[in-house]
């Protein structure tokens, strides 16, 4: 099916698309500010598993979407609206930004993955997979993308971290520098690692990684870690099995311990 909608049916097929979605949304928009029933269904989607794409210009970005997204990519020369899911999609006017919403004329063509609509359908699934070649992490990240806000508790996957993050090494490591110069540390105590970070009251001791045989040194992420000692405008973020821990800061001079570089976190 092949619907040309307004102002009214789009904002009205737009709210409806995303309630029945059941396994994906993708959300191009080149400007983005989320009303408050759009950001509740994106966060029960979210909550229920469902994949939730953005597409936008990231220098353009008015908040945070991590909360609501699995993946975020951008596209600096976007001026395509459209909104997917698995069945529908709307190709329109309309960015998804509250103004917007509430203020403007709009039009667009409502498409159902059926009959008539089934070929325009699958063209539009092929130009959003071309837009998704534009990774975030193909770029620079933004000064407000780099201090994205994180939410305690929330899990978040490897490569969702590494497009915000943007690490200069690509293994795995306990200590990462992010493109900007802020500390990511990973700790996985439910894992069998030789590392043993420990916990007492409200200090974590976080223990450095191996620089190769005998006693760690001073060097590569311990390096970086130690000299954020007392320099606060080094941000230092904590996951625990890639569980969001809070940003942390060094609380007192790091120390060796049987061979090993020990950092005394404390919540920020």
């Amino acid at each position: 099916m092949i619907k040309f909608i307004t102002t009214q049916g789009v904002n009205y097929y737009l709210e409806e698309l995303l309630k029945n979605a059941q396994t994906r949304i993708i959300i191009i928009s080149p400007y983005i500010r989320l009303q408050r029933r759009i950001r509740n269904i994106l966060q029960e989607k979210k909550n229920k598993g469902l994949e939730i794409i953005f597409i936008c210009r990231i220098d353009d970005l008015k908040e945070p979407l991590n909360e609501y997204s699995s993946h975020i990519y951008d596209s600096p020369s976007l001026h395509a609206k459209c909104y997917l899911n698995e069945k529908e999609a709307i190709v329109t006017s309309l960015n998804i930004y509250e103004f917007s919403q509430q203020n403007n004329d709009e039009m667009g063509i409502y498409v159902k993955n059926e009959e008539s609509g089934k070929n325009v359908y699958n063209d539009i699934i092929l130009e959003a997979k071309r837009l998704c070649k534009n990774k975030l992490g193909s770029r620079k990240p933004t000064k407000q993308q780099q201090n994205q806000i994180f939410e305690k508790g929330v899990k978040y996957t490897a490569d969702y971290l590494e497009e915000i993050f943007i690490f200069d090494y690509k293994g795995r490591a306990g200590i990462k520098i992010s493109s900007s110069g802020n500390i990511v540390l990973f700790s996985n105590p439910s894992a069998a690692t030789p590392y043993n970070d420990k916990e007492h009251g409200e200090i974590i001791y976080y223990q450095g990684q191996n620089t190769g045989g005998g006693e760690q040194k001073l060097i590569y992420g311990n390096k970086k870690l130690y000299d954020s000692f007392g320099n606060d405008s080094i941000k230092i973020y904590l996951f625990k099995n890639l569980e969001y821990q809070g940003e942390f800061s060094i609380n007192r001079e790091p120390y060796l311990d049987k061979g090993k570089w020990i950092f005394p976190l404390s919540a920020k």
